[in-house]
């Protein structure tokens, strides 16, 4: 998930889509999904079908770049959404070993 938005953040996602590989594309969807993003998980699973994300031009890049921004507006909705999964989901997540304070 968090390579998907970063591409996406770099150079848009289009490019994104492109340099992931199908496993890593696949990855991130169900990353998306296991965090709650139900609107841009189904978003993702029809970009092969979907006019914005199907084809690369100017036009599809500016409407898939808005759709992503209308699902993931920025950085913060990544952070407080993982927050929450961790506050409810604790024990999915492998204990930090070795950290520095």
């Amino acid at each position: 998930m968090l390579l998907l938005h970063s591409l996406s953040m770099n150079g848009g996602v289009h490019h994104a889509i492109e340099c992931l590989a199908p496993d890593e594309l696949a990855d991130a969807i169900e990353g998306f999904a296991y965090f709650g993003f139900d609107d841009i998980t189904v978003w993702l699973r029809a970009a092969s079908s979907d006019p914005a994300l199907k084809e690369w031009t100017d036009k599809t890049e500016v409407a898939a770049l808005n759709r992503y921004a209308e699902f993931i507006p920025d950085d913060d909705c990544l952070v407080n959404r993982f927050e929450a999964v961790y506050q409810k989901r604790t024990s999915d997540f492998a204990p930090v070993e070795n950290a520095r304070r």
